[in-house]
């Protein structure tokens, strides 16, 4: 859904059908996989106007308490190669 440029590019239309979703329910946390490598969003909001940029809630980067948004994080890292991303940034 969310992911740096890898071997697997993030998936829009998974995007665009669950984030909604995941504000609609409350959720906090999201699990993906498929990359082999760790990721981890700040909290973000699902971004109507620009899909492809989600609005980040907060840059704490110690605690969330009942985060105002989702925290993805991506958790490929049981393979035994990990996949380099090809960018390194702080946000999406």
């Amino acid at each position: 859904m969310y992911t740096l440029p890898s071997t697997h590019p993030a998936s829009p239309m998974l995007r665009n059908t669950y984030h909604p979703l995941f504000e609609q329910y409350g959720v906090d946390l999201v699990l993906q996989g498929h990359n082999h490598n760790y990721e981890r969003t700040y909290p973000i909001v699902f971004n109507s106007t620009d899909l492809s940029n989600p609005i980040e809630t907060s840059t704490n980067t110690t605690t969330y308490t009942d985060p105002d948004g989702q925290i993805f994080v991506t958790v490929g890292t049981g393979e035994r190669v990990l996949i380099p991303l090809m960018v390194k940034k702080t946000t999406l």
